[in-house]
């Protein structure tokens, strides 16, 4: 009895971590250009969730929503600047005629921009 007690706690431990690590997807609804390297990224309501920094020495996204209190103010990284420039593109672009996502994995506090159903 001992022993599968303490095999349901550890499973239980294990599956809060994975829930933790997944991916998290949030949905881009504008994006406005702040400066020649800077977007933010905006919700439904118009409020801005995300910065991001594509430059020479950063390929990031910040989230800055207090809102999303676990990851505000955390830092996600793009697989290279052009990977970023185009998040931005595609974000300013696609963001008004299809689901346009900002999805960050926390695991391996890495960033990308999907784009799907397109009207």
């Amino acid at each position: 009895m001992h022993l599968v007690s303490k095999s349901l706690i550890g499973l239980g431990v294990f599956l809060s971590l994975q829930a933790q690590a997944a991916p998290r997807a949030f949905q881009i609804f504008s994006s406005k250009q702040i400066t020649a390297h800077v977007d933010r990224f905006y919700d439904k309501d118009r409020s801005a969730f995300a910065t991001i920094f594509c430059r020479g020495d950063a390929a990031e996204v910040m989230i800055v929503d207090g809102r999303i209190s676990d990851l505000d103010g955390k830092t996600f990284f793009f697989r290279s600047l052009e990977a970023c420039e185009g998040a931005r593109q595609v974000a300013r672009q696609r963001s008004g005629s299809c689901v346009t996502q900002l999805v960050v994995d926390t695991a391996g506090m890495s960033a990308k921009v999907l784009v799907s159903r397109c009207k």
